[in-house]
């Protein structure tokens, strides 16, 4: 019998389906402590404290409350303890809602025993586990590109040294398109999908950090994607009166996973956009729909952000940008771009990028 003991909140307002959970749980060779709340609003809070291993949550919690009210609750606070749901009747269609709302499984109380239970309590918390792990990873590779980033600001210090700024700059890059898309998943997750669904897109983003760091080991043998020059005059400011628009998005980076994570985290966020890899298909977008605002790439291989912006203001066209970038900000895109212009550093944070959306918005 395992020596480890879990912690399990049980939210159930009937007794006898309390006690068969109870007599179920201490017949296994996992020990769990638990602990029983009838209440809907107290199981809320008890399971937001995020003190449990996992939760078991009767479907009909009380006659105003589901399961599924629960699990959309507190998936909008990130809470990422499983949840294993228990219902007396099966049902595919409720199956099904209940998995899409972000519980680990479904159970039918009369058909449960020790060996379904434990299998299922298993890979729940297995599956916490992996999510948690993902996580931690996020944070040790975001510091790890602040320290790349603090390096490269003592190193471009140096006088005479152009081509180190120029490549620390590339390193910054090509780490911070991975980070980025592993920053859009956790956030994903955290809304409330199911992480699963995007396991093996993290795997690959690791997979390619991991490439990139056994390609810095041996430092001749790296090559820098041909951007072009982002180093571009001021542009002649236009007096035109900006196109009224709805609040659409209209999203241009060059990364396909970049473009794909963030479009998917502003949809969650319920703000609709139109995402592109190639600036040049945007320029032909914007001559037959109007946009409440663009978010550009600063580096792109058809046509940089500086570029990109000063061919939309010849366009005549005053749509409020966001610039997103892996590199240190440099003066020339700022005098281009102008002070009220937010320019946010990769990964981005999606709760600043709203924001930044939302302050655009207001001074409209």
């Amino acid at each position: 019998m395992s020596t480890h003991t879990y912690y399990a909140l049980l939210i159930e307002n009937k007794k006898s389906d309390f006690i068969i959970t109870k007599d179920i749980l201490q017949d296994l060779d996992v020990t769990f402590e638990l602990k029983r709340v009838t209440d809907y609003q107290k199981g809320l809070e008890a399971y937001q404290d995020q003190q449990y291993d996992l939760c078991l949550l009767d479907f009909q919690i009380d006659t105003d409350h589901t399961a599924i009210n629960f699990l959309e609750e507190s998936a909008a606070k990130f809470c990422m303890t499983p949840v294993i749901v228990l219902t007396r009747t099966a049902d595919r269609e409720t199956d099904l809602q209940v998995m899409a709302a972000g519980a680990s499984d479904y159970m039918v109380k009369g058909q449960i025993n020790g060996s379904l239970l434990e299998r299922s309590l298993r890979y729940a918390i297995e599956r916490k586990k992996n999510q948690q792990q993902l996580m931690d990873l996020q944070d040790e590779l975001t510091l790890a590109l602040k320290e790349i980033r603090a390096n490269q600001k003592k190193l471009i210090e140096v006088e005479n040294l152009k081509s180190v700024r120029e490549l620390a700059g590339a390193v910054a890059h090509e780490f911070s398109q991975p980070l980025q898309a592993l920053s859009n998943y956790m956030e994903l997750v955290r809304s409330g999908i199911s992480a699963e669904k995007y396991l093996d897109k993290m795997d690959d983003m690791v997979q390619r950090i991991a490439q990139l760091t056994d390609n810095l080991r041996d430092i001749t043998g790296l090559s820098k994607k041909s951007y072009l020059d982002t180093h571009i005059l001021e542009i002649q400011k236009q007096n035109k009166p900006a196109r009224e628009a709805a609040l659409n998005i209209l999203l241009v980076d060059d990364e396909q996973i970049i473009v794909e994570t963030i479009s998917e985290m502003l949809r969650v966020s319920d703000i609709p956009n139109t995402a592109v890899t190639n600036p040049l298909r945007a320029l032909e977008l914007l001559k037959t729909h109007t946009f409440s605002h663009i978010i550009s790439d600063v580096s792109m291989p058809e046509l940089s952000g500086p570029q990109f912006y000063e061919q939309v203001r010849a366009m005549g066209i005053e749509t409020p940008f966001i610039f997103l970038t892996g590199y240190e900000v440099e003066d020339q895109l700022r005098h281009i771009a102008g002070d009220n212009t937010p320019i946010l550093g990769k990964p981005v944070d999606i709760r600043k990028l709203i924001d930044s959306i939302k302050e655009l918005e207001a001074v409209a």
